[in-house]
């Protein structure tokens, strides 16, 4: 698993989306990104030069994207998950 998991690279998924908006249903995809990283929990950020306070999460980024008819839409929800249950805040 961990040479699937923190081999540097990302697992990608993608969906036709049905998206309800102002009463109606709109067409467009949906892209879901899973990796694994390092995540600075005071500041609730990817870290970016690492520390022995990091802990290891799962990242999930959700993307939305879809036109109204008005204007296009582009959704994004980030979502991270402790790998070891020790490193919880």
């Amino acid at each position: 698993m961990e040479s699937y998991w923190f081999g540097g690279k990302a697992e990608i998924s993608s969906y036709e989306l049905k998206q309800a908006r102002y009463g109606e249903i709109h067409q467009g995809q949906s892209v879901l990104v899973f990796v694994t990283e390092p995540f600075n929990p005071s500041k609730l950020v990817k870290s970016d030069y690492g520390s022995e306070s990091d802990v290891q999460v799962l990242k999930l980024n959700h993307t939305k994207k879809f036109t109204t008819g008005i204007y296009p839409y582009s959704m994004m929800t980030s979502s991270f998950l402790p790998l070891e249950t020790e490193s919880i805040l």
